[in-house]
């Protein structure tokens, strides 16, 4: 929970120092918007390494992050539609992942 609050406080420290540089010209807060799928990434980190350390739902979290950030920057002319079967077989993967994890989604002994 900690971590949580941590997490949320310095994102929300980060947004104001964003949306106040950009008041100056110091920055363009709209070419870094597009960088959003980061905050799914780190809940998914958050989740992967709380106090809970729930394995399953972080490594999903992360996963999903991470495909929305590559196609939003359209990393390798990636997009949406192009890359949709990656996320299938990333699904698959978290599937099988938490069946190797108990009900809690914690790793298994």
């Amino acid at each position: 929970m900690i971590l949580l609050r941590l997490v949320v406080g310095l994102t929300l420290i980060i947004c104001g120092l964003l949306f106040f540089l950009e008041t100056f010209g110091f920055v363009e807060v709209e070419q870094l918007w597009r960088l959003w799928p980061l905050a799914v990434v780190a809940l998914g980190v958050q989740r992967l390494l709380g106090e809970d350390r729930k394995v399953s739902g972080g490594a999903a979290l992360s996963f999903i992050g991470l495909w929305l950030l590559v196609n939003t920057l359209q990393v390798a002319g990636l997009t949406f539609r192009s890359s949709w079967p990656a996320l299938l077989v990333g699904l698959g993967g978290l599937v099988l992942l938490r069946a190797f994890t108990d009900i809690g989604g914690r790793a298994a002994r």
